[in-house]
């Protein structure tokens, strides 16, 4: 079983950030993700469930980046 890391932005647009990961891949490149936003964006992250986190804005932003929403892994499927 595979698994895929999904960035939504909140403006509606999905792109996958890494695809077939093992489970082990998949949590640390959620992570280093995770780690980038925090330093390069400057917003908080929320954990929403298990396998995912809401990458707010700043606070002090006038615009919301495009980096900021919701950061999943989920599995793929075979096709």
């Amino acid at each position: 079983m595979t698994y895929r890391v999904v960035h939504h932005a909140y403006c509606g647009m999905s792109f996958a950030i890494a695809e077939g990961l093992s489970w082990n891949q998949a949590q640390a490149r959620a992570a280093r993700r995770r780690r980038w936003f925090a330093k390069e964006i400057g917003g908080d992250v929320v954990q929403l469930g298990p396998r995912s986190w809401e990458l707010q804005e700043p606070e002090d932003c006038l615009m919301v980046p495009d980096d900021c929403g919701t950061l999943s892994i989920s599995k793929e499927t075979r096709r």
